[in-house]
């Protein structure tokens, strides 16, 4: 059994053939994988990233909710003391009224006898 020249370029241009499809078929499996990699590490940067802008927002919500809280309480206070600013100013003034009042009627009677 004699093989020609014609099945001899055949069967090398058929294993050329499966070799080069062989090969590209690895080069795009590796050039696969390594996108999968990529894909994965650019997922676990953004988590990463989202994961630190949460705490981060969670931190800034605190902090307003407290610098929230400490207005109230001053709020608070300033219209405790303002109240209380209004009462003492109104006894000091009732009691100064009382007094002037004494006063004037102390005079009227010591000019009256």
């Amino acid at each position: 059994m004699e093989i020609g020249f014609q099945e001899l370029v055949g069967a090398v241009t058929g294993f050329s053939i499966y070799y080069v499809n062989s090969q590209v078929n690895q080069k795009i499996a590796k050039t696969k994988e390594e996108l999968n990699e990529k894909i994965q590490s650019n997922t676990d940067k953004i988590t990463e990233v989202k994961s630190e802008h949460d705490r981060n927002n969670d931190k800034v919500m605190s902090e307003l909710l407290t610098l929230n809280k400490n207005l109230e309480r001053t709020e608070n206070t300033m219209r405790k003391f303002s109240d209380e600013s209004s009462a003492t100013r109104d006894l000091v003034l009732k009691i100064y009224e009382q007094i002037m009042g004494l006063g004037k009627k102390q005079n009227n009677k010591g000019k009256k006898q």
